[in-house]
């Protein structure tokens, strides 16, 4: 590789740093749920094992553990705090940036992986999702590296690399299950049409990986299924306290529509409300299903530029490869896969086609930071299509295409400002006027240069690199600036209304100083309704055990009346802090069962909030509603 290019995919690396690490400190913990999971990882080798939320392993977050067991070994090292709970995603973007530059050098040039690492680099979802402790970013970093040895398979026609391949999808699964698999269709497609072997030993080789899949990617979930569920954490989200039902259910078929569970408990004889449908006013952040949703208010800035950059360019190329015997003035289309350039845009159209399917029609639970998914191939759809008209237009004369698309562009930039405009963006619409600026700039260096001077056109399409990234560049700069809104589902996005649980309006300190000096030996300093109200919160900034009730968001029927009044019988629990209303979005409750809030209310006794409230602000509807029971009040 020639110098230069090692130092523009550093100076690409540096610029990804830089807006992933600055102020990263204002993230805090980031997603409570996982940043309280490790907290509890990492006091023994039982929670590391079955990524327990809480610190007596009574129940497990609702993913697999390989992401988790990764943070964790980073605060074992570094302790806990924002910096090594972040990083693994930080380092794991860096190498993503790096291994999709690797992939796209190999096949097709220095400059068109330039195009591509700058393309990831700026995308703002992929800055943001860097900068927040949900373990996506790893999970793309390991599809990166599995697309890697695909391709190689492909070109170098070993079986042996398309193994590994499939083995770092299988430990993509075991960081966020059928995530992974997204990327199935275009791995078992781009080996079955690209490789040079018989259909018998491919379908053989197929059945081969498929066993080896399998294997890796659920022989975690089958040891927690073969442990006696007494012996073990409750699995999460899970409904019946089993994997398979946590990969199928919660995170397989409701992944893909919008449906009602049927709750487990007897006692309730009601049915859970998908809580990411439209009933649940917190999670509106997608918009209307339809073609044209990445493009939309609630997404078009986090990959809508870059993938309107990408279609627009890399569409001539594509025609331009598959024109036969690469004759441009060819009008017949050779669908033969007869190169590996050929066979890598085919992988990479079919690693992109059924994930813009899926994020434009999906009902099911979708969060706007999943699209970072999709956007390896955007970034290098940009790539290839960038470099073809460099080279084109350097090579040859076609300024006036060039001219043109650099208008449609810039047009289509002004358009999904305006879809998602709003009175937070007066700077971003400064920003546009600067992209026009730049753009008529380069039109009209380009109508005056001499004919055949390199390094007019050389400045042309700076000024045109610089016209159509400086939106996705700026709108990236958000997070480092800001910080993320809402840690639980990181964007890019302006500050704005704060998006805050019920531990942002108490004094945290006071509420675990009186359960410290008011426990006996209960296992559990106290018990919450789910995992966001409090319960995170309180094992962050405590390290103690925390009961909770209905697991991540009021999902899980864990307990029956029975079964608490069991565990207060056993002195395991005293405290119950809940919250008396339906009506608490904006806190993280999202159901509750009521007769065992009944229960609780009618068997023990309210402590004095002068005890233990003190509120962090003035106004709020918190305090009328939130109470503490004691249920062993007899000890006082």
């Amino acid at each position: 590789m020639k110098k230069k290019n090692i130092i523009f995919i550093t100076i690409i690396l540096i610029i990804y740093f830089f807006l992933s690490f600055v102020n990263l400190d204002k993230e805090e913990y980031g997603n409570i749920y996982y940043s309280a999971c490790v907290k509890s990882m990492s006091q023994n080798f039982n929670n590391f094992f079955y990524a327990s939320l809480d610190p007596a392993s009574f129940l497990s977050i609702d993913k697999p553990p390989l992401g988790m067991w990764i943070q964790t070994l980073f605060v074992l090292i570094f302790g806990y705090n924002t910096y090594s709970l972040m990083l693994p995603q930080i380092i794991c973007g860096i190498l993503s940036i790096l291994i999709l530059f690797l992939i796209v050098n190999r096949y097709f040039g220095a400059f068109a992986a330039l195009v591509s690492g700058f393309s990831l680099a700026v995308t703002p979802i992929f800055v943001a999702v860097g900068r927040n402790n949900t373990p996506d970013m790893i999970l793309v970093f390991f599809i990166l590296l599995a697309t890697y040895f695909l391709l190689k398979s492909i070109e170098l026609n070993k079986f042996r690399y398309f193994i590994i391949s499939i083995i770092f999808v299988g430990i993509g699964f075991n960081i966020k299950m059928l995530q992974a698999f997204m990327v199935l269709p275009a791995f078992y497609l781009t080996y079955y049409f690209c490789v040079n072997h018989s259909t018998l030993k491919k379908i053989i080789n197929t059945f081969i990986t498929i066993f080896i899949l399998i294997v890796i990617s659920f022989s975690w979930i089958l040891i927690v299924d073969m442990v006696p569920q007494e012996k073990r954490p409750y699995v999460g989200s899970s409904l019946d306290n089993s994997m398979k039902s946590l990969v199928f259910g919660y995170n397989g078929i409701l992944r893909l529509i919008p449906i009602k569970l049927p709750t487990t408990n007897s006692q309730n004889n009601k049915y859970i409300v998908n809580i990411h449908s439209s009933e649940n006013p917190i999670l509106k952040e997608n918009g209307k299903i339809s073609i044209f949703r990445l493009f939309n208010k609630e997404m078009g800035l986090q990959t809508g530029i870059i993938l309107i950059i990408a279609i627009i360019f890399s569409y001539f190329f594509i025609i331009y490869i598959f024109k036969e015997k690469n004759n441009i003035n060819n009008k017949k289309i050779n669908f033969n896969l007869d190169n590996i350039e050929k066979k890598v845009i085919f992988f990479w159209f079919w690693y992109f086609l059924p994930m813009f399917f899926y994020f434009s029609f999906s009902g099911g639970i979708f969060h706007t930071y999943y699209l970072v998914m999709i956007v390896p191939s955007i970034a290098f759809f940009a790539g290839i299509g960038i470099n073809f008209f460099y080279n084109t237009y350097i090579e040859k004369n076609y300024g006036l295409i060039l001219k043109s698309l650099l208008i449609l562009t810039v047009f289509l930039q002004g358009l999904i400002l305006f879809i998602t405009s709003n009175d937070n963006l007066t700077y971003i619409y400064i920003a546009f006027i600067l992209v026009i600026i730049t753009g008529f700039l380069a039109i009209f260096v380009d109508i005056f240069n001499l004919k055949n001077k390199i390094f007019a056109k050389k400045i042309v399409f700076i000024l045109f690199f610089i016209s159509i990234f400086t939106i996705p560049f700026i709108w990236s700069l958000n997070p480092s600036i800001y910080g993320i809104n809402n840690k639980m589902l990181p964007r890019s996005e302006k500050k704005s209304k704060e998006v805050v649980f019920i531990s942002k309006y108490i004094n945290l300190q006071k509420l675990m100083n009186f359960l410290e000096n008011n426990r006996n030996d209960e296992k559990f300093i106290v018990a919450t309704p789910n995992a966001l109200f409090i319960g995170c919160d309180l094992i962050i900034n405590s390290g103690k055990p925390v009961l909770i009730l209905e697991g991540f968001n009021g999902m899980d029927n864990i307990f029956t009346i029975d079964k608490l009044k069991d565990f207060v019988d056993r002195k395991l629990v005293r405290f119950f802090l809940i919250v008396e209303t339906d009506k608490m979005y904006n806190f993280g409750v999202i159901n509750e069962n009521k007769d065992l809030y009944n229960w609780i209310k009618q068997n023990g006794i309210e402590v004095p909030k002068d005890n233990w409230f003190q509120t962090n602000k003035l106004e709020t509807d918190l305090n009328p509603v939130i109470k503490l029971y004691d249920l062993n009040h007899s000890n006082n």
